[in-house]
């Protein structure tokens, strides 16, 4: 285990020795590794730059856990969700505790209308383990989160791997019981639906971009519970791929 993980590690060892509630724990220890590798990603993502100057907003920020992560790790962290995660007293709370900002997302994500101003933007957003529940046409989502991207910007996307030796089984139960794959889940093969060439247009049913580019890296494996995707968004006069 390098420098970094070992780092990342004793955040994460702090910050579930400050977990007090039974269910908020299990929940923490199932995503447990999740967390560190992302935590990960995102520290080998903006080297050279320093934490402290990098601005971070965790759309989908559940009950801060990741947000949690990336605060000690010294981030400049903002949260969303809706109002039953964001007001909840539990979020309140680890957000006090970790200098995180908090919002409630009240027009919900199909809308594209973030509780953020114009003059507010980020050098990295977050949509993590949510992508996978999107049951709507995404244009105004993208568009939002785009608005709110620092030139240069980055976003950072993880959704559960279908094609996990340990969610094969589940997969194939899904089958069998005539429920289908569902939409729950993305595999490699769904990496056409976050890229786009340039040009205004839809690829793989996700308008990621107007005059925009997105590039994505994907890591994969069969022992891994996630796919994680990073992409810069670079402007039209910018070019490249």
């Amino acid at each position: 285990m390098d420098l970094e993980m070992n780092h990342i590690e004793r955040v994460l060892s702090e910050i579930e020795s400050r977990i007090g509630q039974e269910e908020d724990l299990a929940y923490w220890s199932y995503h447990r590794k999740r967390y560190a590798r992302s935590a990960n990603s995102i520290l080998r993502a903006i080297r050279p730059m320093n934490p402290e100057g990098i601005r971070i907003l965790d759309i989908g920020s559940h009950y801060l856990h990741l947000s949690s992560v990336l605060s000690e790790l010294g981030f400049s962290v903002f949260g969303t969700d809706v109002e039953e995660f964001a007001e909840s007293e539990l979020s309140r709370k680890r957000a006090e505790a970790a200098g995180i900002g908090i919002k409630s997302m009240r027009d919900g994500l199909e809308t594209g209308l973030f509780p953020y101003d114009d003059q507010e933007s980020f050098d990295l957003i977050l949509l993590t383990e949510n992508l996978e529940h999107l049951a709507f046409r995404p244009d105004r989502m993208w568009s939002g989160i785009f608005s709110l991207l620092r030139p240069k910007g980055q976003v950072y996307l993880t959704t559960p791997n279908a094609l996990s030796l340990r969610r094969i089984p589940l997969q194939i139960l899904r089958l069998l019981s005539l429920r289908g794959y569902g939409p729950n889940f993305l595999t490699p093969s769904s990496r056409p639906i976050l890229q786009n060439s340039g040009s205004p247009g839809i690829r793989g049913g996700f308008p990621l971009s107007l005059q925009t580019d997105v590039s994505f890296g994907l890591g994969v494996g069969l022992f891994r519970g996630s796919l994680q995707f990073t992409g810069r968004i670079r402007s039209a006069s910018e070019g490249g791929t």
